[in-house]
């Protein structure tokens, strides 16, 4: 997780991220791409990361922000300890370090949508401003529901 505080599911908070390398496919897609997109990219990264010293691998995580007219930069990745050389559409990146608005979804993925615009509208009720710099990390299912979870980012300009 790349958030300095922990926080229970369906509370949002303002966090401080710490920098992190990540192992990354970088895409500008439509939004009935997503699903596609993310598959593609995952294969493309687990069989780089077999090749490239990158060190140990952390978690599966996706960086995206807005492109209008439909369309997003969605970048599916993982977490590495360092950086390393280009691997075909595999390249080394880095998420942020700062002040984020943040949300944990307990939950299956179909409901990310819903949970961005909690998200989006709890920063905007507070006037808090966005950088248009946002993550998901995908932790594994556990407590008593065994539903997954997923840490929504929001960083803060």
């Amino acid at each position: 997780m790349t958030a300095s505080t922990e926080t229970r599911p369906g509370e949002f908070q303002i966090v401080t991220t710490q920098r992190q390398t990540v192992a990354i496919v970088r895409n500008n897609v439509a939004f009935g791409e997503i699903a596609q997109v993310q598959h593609s990219s995952r294969a493309k990264i687990a069989a780089a990361l077999k090749t490239i010293d990158a060190g140990a691998q952390g978690a599966a995580l996706t960086m995206w922000s807005r492109r209008g007219e439909g369309r997003m930069q969605l970048d599916p990745g993982v977490t590495v300890e360092r950086v390393f050389a280009p691997a075909g559409d595999v390249v080394a990146a880095e998420l942020p370090g700062g002040r984020a608005a943040f949300y944990r979804l307990v939950g299956p993925y179909e409901q990310l949508p819903q949970a961005w615009d909690k998200l989006i509208g709890w920063c905007d009720a507070r006037e808090l401003k966005r950088a248009d710099v946002n993550w998901e990390v995908y932790e594994t299912a556990s407590g008593p529901t065994g539903q997954p979870e997923t840490g929504l980012y929001m960083l803060l300009a």
